[in-house]
């Protein structure tokens, strides 16, 4: 029934070693406010704070995130599924909930460029808890091995294509200020 990749992938989900990845888009955010400290630590304008938008988007996707942990933690209770990696889900859904909520929350407080890349670092790991959180719930079904595979390569390559497309132009925005 489990070829060799669903083991792995498996344990690796019943393991807390996915957590590691979370240190990606944490420590690459730590390290831009450490070398870019001068343009960081400037306190920004109004035009620059632009609240409204960035606001509407984080309760959206906390609100998402909100009604996909609620809707886990049903399925939990009747349901055939690998209940081990829908608990795996929920944790993921409820850092994404977290960390999305967060970032609705600090958006309206933000007055300096690093604070602007705390917000970036609690939106970029609430993405990619979504989306593993996700990838576990497919992980609990019996579907097919080879469109598990797909779909964890798809989440992978877009989460990472998304996340260097961001920060190399935030790395060039805070380059400027040199």
């Amino acid at each position: 029934m489990f070829n060799k990749v669903d083991i792995a992938l498996l344990d690796l989900f019943q393991s807390l070693h996915w957590a590691y990845i979370f240190f990606v888009p944490i420590l690459s955010r730590v390290i831009m406010i450490i070398k870019y400290h001068k343009a960081t630590f400037i306190q920004i304008d109004e035009s620059e704070r632009n609240t409204s938008e960035h606001r509407g988007m984080f309760i959206t996707l906390s609100g998402f995130s909100f009604s996909a942990l609620f809707a886990l933690v049903l399925a939990t209770t009747a349901s055939s599924a690998n209940v081990q990696l829908l608990g795996t889900s929920i944790l993921l859904m409820l850092i994404s909930f977290l960390m999305f909520y967060g970032s609705f929350t600090f958006e309206g407080f933000k007055y300096y460029r690093w604070q602007v890349d705390v917000i970036d670092i609690m939106s970029d790991v609430g993405k990619l808890a979504l989306l593993l959180s996700l990838l576990a719930a497919i992980y609990s079904t019996s579907i097919e091995s080879a469109i598990k595979l797909t779909c964890l390569l798809f989440f992978f390559l877009f989460w990472l294509a998304s996340f260097l497309l961001h920060i190399k132009a935030r790395y060039s925005y805070l380059s400027s200020f040199e």
